[in-house]
């Protein structure tokens, strides 16, 4: 019995947010936080391609993109295949993730970055990402000069060096990763297949701040669907959003989350109130706290949509209290 509510423990685990994950030596695995973000990139993900060659870029934290952005985008500008990842103290992540909680800012000694590389433990991250039996590179981040270390890693593993830093494809690949992280984040934070978030946002736009940092998520027909989150480096679904995805119709395994309401609490919901326990007709079955989620009337028609706030058991079983913190209401107030 205790394996199943460890079970529970873990699925009932919201995202970390803001704030860094305090190393605590190997215990830090059995975190149930950790364990239920390991847990979700391993089941959520799946890699673009199934060959191809990966680059493994280590030994210094974040953040990432703002440490070797520019090289990742050079070395993908020569070898378009080329797969990135980073090692992080609680798992390798893909290049997607890098600024993912709580992969993206783990504190500890100076030692739990300058450990060498442990091809063994590599590897078993890979098969648990799906990228098993495939040919690998990797960048030592402290190296002195990070440009020749990425140079060396990719003429060891047989592949072009980085692009010249004024090449004009460099602008072109850079909206392919960004394009590439928006449909990676949607697979893991919107339980969607690869084949469906790409539709979704595989030719997206972008609205960026002062920064450089992506502010909105616009789809191929412009209409604002996503929005970064800064705290965790996750998204969240607008009005937009909430409406294309269901409008597609998609199969409840591979779709958002939803609940769907009792007729009297359509008219509150869809004005922009909170599900309230003891007003809930059904739930999936992968609901979780901090999942975005589709709010339904009983009819099957969008009425809002939210962040979950609970399992789905709790949200059959509890009768006081906010299962789902409604972010719009959809339906007309005039």
């Amino acid at each position: 019995r205790w394996e199943k509510a460890w079970d529970w423990v873990v699925n009932s685990q919201a995202t970390p947010g803001q704030g860094a994950l305090r190393w605590a030596g190997d215990d830090t695995f059995v975190r149930p936080a950790v364990v239920a973000s390991r847990r979700r990139l391993h089941r959520h993900w799946r890699p673009a391609s199934k060959e191809g060659p990966m680059l493994i870029v280590h030994g210094a934290p974040g953040p990432w993109r703002d440490r070797v952005g520019t090289h990742v985008v050079r070395a993908k500008a020569s070898n378009p295949s080329l797969e990135v990842l980073v090692l992080t103290p609680i798992g390798l992540v893909p290049w997607s993730f890098e600024d993912l909680q709580p992969f993206a800012h783990v504190e500890g000694p100076e030692w739990l970055w300058k450990r060498p590389l442990d091809h063994a433990w590599v590897r078993r991250e890979l098969s648990r990402l799906h990228l098993d039996g495939r040919a690998f590179g990797s960048v030592n981040l402290r190296s002195d000069s990070v440009g020749e270390a990425f140079d060396a890693a990719l003429e060891g593993a047989g592949l072009n060096p980085r692009k010249d830093a004024d090449d004009p494809s460099l602008s072109t690949v850079d909206m392919d990763l960004r394009r590439a992280q928006a449909v990676d984040k949607s697979m893991l934070e919107l339980n969607l297949e690869r084949s469906v978030a790409t539709a979704f946002v595989g030719e997206a736009t972008f609205v960026m701040s002062s920064t450089g940092r992506i502010r909105n998520v616009k789809d191929s027909e412009g209409r604002h669907v996503l929005s970064p989150r800064l705290n965790d480096g996750g998204l969240s679904l607008t009005d937009e959003g909430a409406k294309v995805l269901h409008d597609l119709d998609l199969v409840p395994k591979h779709a958002p989350a939803t609940i769907t309401v009792v007729e009297d609490a359509v008219p509150f919901v869809g004005a922009g109130r909170n599900v309230m326990h003891g007003f809930i007709l059904e739930a999936s079955d992968h609901l979780r706290p901090g999942a975005s989620c589709l709010v339904l009337a009983p009819d099957g028609s969008l009425i809002a949509h939210g962040v979950a706030q609970c399992m789905p058991e709790e949200a059959m079983a509890m009768e006081k209290g906010i299962a789902v913190r409604v972010r719009g209401g959809l339906l007309s107030t005039s």
